[in-house]
């Protein structure tokens, strides 16, 4: 079985959302000091690296992520390229799609790889988030920081995340084709959180 492994590591070096804190570890104790054991103390943003996003990151009183159900976040997906550094409207999504359209879909802009947190170009559109609703799809996840392009509003995460489809966010599909797989996304299991880091890794169909 081949296993791609679709997760950004998580370090200094990690993209994130401007205003966020980067991700640091601070080493509480140390085996070379002197200690029993080596342990660390992590700080993070719900929403660094590859991540989901829950309704409550947009809708008042949402559903956060311990509430997302497993069989959402595990099944067959499909990856499409879909351009790069552009949005796409529901007219360049929809030709992209297969028939019928996938519960899981994972769009690659440009090479797959995130880019730098000032690159967000690439997304959809409100009109493509409307057409994803209407087709039945349950998970949308996009290569880049974000499912959509900047702007002053979030009409696609409230489109989306409103009509309770999981979005996920930073994956690494540059040396994933395009094609079927088994999609596997195990986010934080921590309680009242409006995103979290997950692991996500595809298994060929």
């Amino acid at each position: 079985m081949t296993i791609h492994d679709i997760t950004q590591p998580i370090g200094p070096s990690t993209p994130i959302w401007p205003g966020d804190a980067p991700p640091t570890v601070t080493q509480t104790s140390s085996i070379e000091a002197g200690d029993l054991c080596t342990t660390s103390s992590l700080s993070f943003s719900a929403h660094v690296g590859t991540h989901i996003d829950a309704p409550r990151h947009v809708v008042a009183g949402g559903a956060d992520t311990d509430a997302i159900p497993l069989a959402v976040l595990v099944g067959p997906c499909v990856v499409i390229s879909a351009g790069a550094g552009q949005a796409l409207s529901a007219a360049d999504l929809s030709p992209l799609l297969p028939d019928p359209a996938p519960k899981r879909l994972l769009l690659r802009f440009g090479c797959g790889a995130p880019p730098a947190a000032d690159d967000w170009r690439a997304g959809l559109l409100p009109d493509a988030a409307d057409l994803l609703v209407r087709l039945g799809v349950r998970l949308v996840g996009v290569s880049g920081p974000s499912v959509e392009p900047p702007g002053d509003a979030l009409p696609v995460h409230l489109r989306l995340l409103g009509a309770s489809l999981v979005i996920l966010e930073g994956m690494d599909l540059s040396r994933v084709p395009d094609g079927p797989y088994q999609l596997v996304c195990a986010p934080l299991r921590w309680a009242g959180l409006d995103g979290a880091p997950c692991r996500a890794f595809l298994m060929e169909a």
